[in-house]
Formats: structure tokens, sequence, C-alpha cells
């Protein structure tokens, strides 16, 4: 990934940065997931630590301090689609949004492949376009921009990231065998359940012991913070551009514990398709070919809220009832939110089908799902979330299709909560 260099009032300034979504890592460790821990690199970073960017390249053929351009652009100019003529053919664009430049912009690519990117991009964003001035490219409802108006922009020069040194690999690895390693024995040396199997109280012991495991197993596919599915949004639509490199989205679907999205891309048609430039900003593992090998998934890790929820002996032994039936719930939903459709509410009593002890209360997960024929916006999704939530209900899933495919425009939210049931 070589970048173009570009001296505008006396500053160096390098077009052409891979962006990637941090998800709470170090920068070192964010290039060492997609380049690998052996490569170098030179880089920057945009947005605070909630959402932070990172912006690398592995090679910067200059001498000097030298600033990302689209870093500096999203400090100074406001959230569109800007787009600058390069002098062979090629054309650099970028996707600045709330002060971040967008995942798989900062590229350079030929104009025809270039513009088609960026009409993508203006109808997936709804954003402006702004052109260098003077640029002369074919593009219908553009507005100018001055490409020195980033000079003064206060922004850090690229950083060098070194590669962790051989020494340093084998104290880690040495390290984490050992961890596996103990924790590996711990899990599988023998334990003493009782003095002897015919004992009653061992046996009421195991049994409680063992319901108490399985279901903080099921407590844990629960968060316990409703905002991370608006998060994971975010994330999704910052991280996972409408296209990139040939291939077209078709939607994503996000989970909690840990929060995570995965993008499906198609080969979008009529335009030339290529895996490794995608690899190089994800990171090869985090991007899977499908058996049709015209299909991708790109997984990215959303920024935090998706924490598993932590439940005591006593809240699982005896839950306490919900504050609302659930008809209350989707009421007030269809009430406040015209148009929203909610499939049926289905209920589980955990505890009758997983042999509760004796004195456990009824332990019920109710799940429903809301969904709808089109995209959202954010400020909908949040009506839906924290209206749900008011009632206990906290997002486990979102799946949402952009409409290229026979899905068309779609979003489904699924909901669940856990309690005592008694409404």
């Amino acid at each position: 990934m070589t970048v173009r260099i570009a001296t505008l009032g006396g500053r160096q300034f390098a077009w052409g940065l891979t962006w990637v979504e941090a998800a709470g890592r170090k920068p070192a460790r964010v290039i060492a997931d997609a380049l690998g821990a052996d490569a170098g690199a030179w880089y920057t970073t945009t947005g605070d630590e909630d959402a932070q960017l990172v912006g690398y390249a592995d090679a910067v053929a200059a001498k000097g301090r030298v600033y990302s351009y689209a870093a500096a652009l999203a400090a100074v100019a406001p959230s569109g689609i800007y787009v600058a003529p390069l002098d062979d053919g090629q054309v650099w664009y970028a996707l600045i949004l709330e002060g971040g430049v967008g995942a798989g912009s900062d590229a350079i690519q030929p104009e025809e492949q270039a513009l088609t990117q960026v009409q993508a991009l203006r109808v997936a964003f709804n954003l402006p376009v702004y052109v260098m001035q003077g640029a002369g490219l074919s593009l219908p409802d553009t507005a100018e921009f001055d490409p020195e108006a980033v000079v003064q922009a206060k922004v850090p020069a690229l950083r060098r990231h070194k590669p962790a040194s051989q020494f340093g690999r084998v104290i880690v690895l040495l390290v984490m065998f050992s961890t596996i390693g103990g924790v590996a024995w711990w899990q599988f040396a023998p334990r003493k359940l009782g003095a002897a199997s015919g004992d009653d109280a061992a046996l009421a012991e195991a049994t409680r012991s063992a319901y108490l495991g399985t279901i903080r197993g099921l407590t844990a596919q629960h968060p316990t913070n409703a905002e991370w599915v608006l998060r994971a949004w975010d994330v999704a639509r910052r991280s996972l551009p409408p296209v990139m490199d040939g291939w077209r989205q078709e939607g994503f679907t996000c989970t909690p514990s840990p929060a995570t999205c995965v993008g499906r891309y198609s080969a979008a048609p009529g335009l030339p398709y290529t895996l490794r430039p995608v690899q190089q900003r994800y990171g090869v593992h985090a991007v899977r070919l499908l058996d049709d090998r015209r299909s991708i998934e790109v997984t990215v890790p959303a920024v935090g809220g998706g924490e598993p929820a932590q439940w005591t002996d006593d809240q699982v032994l005896a839950p306490l009832p919900w504050p609302t039936p659930a008809v209350d719930a989707v009421g007030e939903l269809l009430l406040s939110h015209i148009g929203l459709e909610i499939e049926p509410v289905t209920a589980e009593d955990l505890s009758a089908a997983n042999a509760a002890p004796a004195g456990a209360l009824p332990l019920v997960r109710e799940k429903l799902a809301v969904k709808e024929p089109r995209l959202p916006d954010r400020l909908r999704l949040a009506g839906v979330v924290h209206r749900l939530a008011r009632h206990g209900f906290v997002p486990v899933g979102m799946a949402v299709t952009v409409g290229h495919g026979a899905a068309g425009e779609a979003w489904r939210i699924e909901f669940a909560r856990l309690g005592g049931g008694g409404q």
C-alpha cells in the first residue's frame, strides 16, 4: 500500500491510507491484526476513544513529517464525500463523517471505478460531494473545496509503528502457553462433589451447582446495556462501506458479547473485484471467502456495551418478576412507532427445561423481534431500543439488508428479557 505524497503550504500530506475501526484496540494491535506481527507501518488516528479510527500505510516515501490529508480534512471540513483527480488518470476520494474518515475510503483508484464508488457513497450516506477546485470531473450536483484548506489543521504527523521483536514474541507465546496450560489443568482436574454418591446433601449441592452454571451460560447471552446495538449500528455504517474494491454490500448482522458486526458482500456487476485489498484493510482472519467464490464476509469488532449479564446466585434462584407484561410493551411500542412489524412473543421456562433445584423460583425468557421493510435512521432505532429497554427487553441480535439482493431493504432486531414472569 504505497501512498501518494503532495506538498501543500509547506507541509507534506499523504493520500491513500487504509482506515479501520480501532474498537478499543491500540493502534499497534490494529496494524498487527491487519498486516501481521512482523509488519512495520506508518499510522495516525482520528476520533475519540469510543470511536477511534486508525489510518495506516506500510510505506511512506518521504523525509520529514508527513500528515494524513484525509485526517486533516476531517478536522476542518464538514461531513461529505471529497474527490480529487491525480496526475496519472487516478482519482482520490474520501468519506468524511462526523470528524472521522470512513473505512474503505481515502482510496486511489482509476477514474471510472472511483466515480462509481463516490456515487454509491452519496446514495448510502445521503451526503454532499465536494470536488477539488478546477478538477473538471464528470460528477453531477457537486460543490468545490479548496485543497489547501487543510494546511492549518491541527493533526498529528504520521507515526512509525515498529514490529515486535522476535524475543518479545517468544516471551508472549511462553506466557500464553503457560496460561492456557493452567486453564486446561483447572478445567479438567477431577473435582469431588460429595463424600459419597448416595449423600443427599451432596447430590442437592451438585444439582444446584449444575443449574447455576447452566443458567449463567444462558444469561451471558444477554447484554447488560441495550445501547450496544446502537454503537454496533454506528460501527457497521462507518466500517463497512456500501462498495469497496469491486464488492457490493448486501447487508450486515451484529451480535453482543463481544459486540461484533459481520458484513456480507457480493461481486458488484460490471466491476472488477479483488480480495487482497480487503484483507489488507481488515486483516486476513477477518475476511472469509464464501463457497460461491463471489461473496465474502467481513467481521469488524464493535465498541463495548455488549458485556454479558453477571447474575448472582440469588438472582438465578429467585428472579424478580417483570415490571410489565409483554403485551403492554408491544402495544406501547406500536403506538409510539407507527409502521413497525412485531413478531409474536415467545416464552421459555428455563427453570423447568434445566432441572432447577428444589426451592428455585421459575425463570422465564421472553423473546420478540421488531422489523421493518426499509432502512432505518438511527433516531428511529434508538427510539425502539429505549422504549423496550424500559420493560426489561435488551437487543440480542440485529440484521440489516441494504436492498441489492432479493430480500430488499429491511432491518430486524431480536430482543429478550429474563425474569420471574408473574405478569
